[in-house]
């Protein structure tokens, strides 16, 4: 068993890793894009931030950061309706 929870902890700790994490620009092009498609508002529901923050997240000349848990959250209650 010892075994088994090991394998577990390795495979945590790779998904954990960098490597397996989307890098900034396009986090925030898959934000965008979600903007783009639903519009400010249903973005702002979906994530829970207020319509100003997203306003502002893309409105920036620079690639700003946004956290990916927010937009998979996004992404995935968005893609339901």
């Amino acid at each position: 068993m010892n075994s088994k929870l090991d394998k577990i902890k390795k495979l945590a700790e790779q998904y954990d890793s960098k490597k397996n994490q989307a890098d900034d620009r396009q986090v925030w092009e898959r934000f965008n894009t979600l903007f783009n498609a639903y519009g400010i508002e249903a973005v702002a529901a979906a994530t829970g931030l207020k319509t100003s923050s997203v306003q502002a997240y893309t409105n920036r000349s620079y690639i700003g950061k946004i956290s990916e848990s927010i937009v998979v959250k996004a992404e995935t209650i968005l893609a339901k309706i």
